[in-house]
C-alpha cells in the first residue's frame, strides 16, 4: 500500500486488513478528518487513528491538537480498514520531571532512605529513572508494554 509521507513523499508499506468489521468511527467535518478507534484485547483501553482527508492535512490536525484528543463522537459502525503495521519504541528520563514534582531526596546519595528496600539509610538511592515503552500494530492485535527502571 502507499503511505504519503507528504504530497511528494511517497512509500510502501505492510499492511493490514479488516473487512466489514465492527469499529468505532466518525467523521469530524470541522477537522476534516476521519476518526477510527481500536479496541486493546480486554477493551479497557483503546487507540484513536486520525486521518486527513486531505494528503497534506496532518499539519492542520497537529496544528489543532487539543480538539483532535478531544473524545470524538463516535458511532459503532461496519467499515472496512486498511492500516499500515507499525512499531513505536520510546524511552523518556522521568528523573527531572520527578524533581519539579518534589521527589528530590531519593535521588541524592546522602539524603536517600530507601531503609524500607535496602538495609540502611544511605545503602540506596536512585540514579535515574526511565519509561520505556513498545506499541506494535499488526493484522493479530497491538501488543503494547511499558516498563519504567
Amino acid at each position: 500500500m502507499d503511505f504519503y509521507k507528504s504530497n511528494n513523499d511517497v512509500v510502501k508499506v505492510d499492511t493490514m486488513h479488516h473487512y466489514e468489521e465492527e469499529f468505532n468511527y466518525c467523521e469530524n467535518l470541522n477537522l476534516n478528518a476521519k476518526f477510527l478507534e481500536l479496541p486493546f484485547e480486554g477493551g479497557d483501553v483503546s487507540m484513536t487513528i486520525a486521518l486527513p482527508n486531505e494528503k497534506e492535512g496532518i499539519t492542520a490536525l497537529e496544528n489543532r491538537i487539543e480538539i483532535v484528543l478531544e473524545r470524538q463522537n463516535f458511532t459503532n459502525e461496519y467499515v472496512n480498514v486498511a492500516l499500515p503495521k507499525f512499531k513505536i519504541e520510546s524511552a523518556l528520563e522521568l528523573k527531572k520531571e520527578l524533581k519539579k514534582l518534589g521527589i528530590n531526596k531519593a535521588f541524592d546519595i546522602k539524603q536517600a532512605d530507601l531503609s524500607g528496600i535496602a538495609g540502611n539509610k544511605g545503602d540506596l538511592y536512585i540514579s535515574d529513572v526511565v519509561q520505556k515503552t513498545y506499541i506494535d500494530v499488526e493484522e493479530g492485535g497491538v501488543e503494547a508494554a511499558a516498563a519504567a527502571y
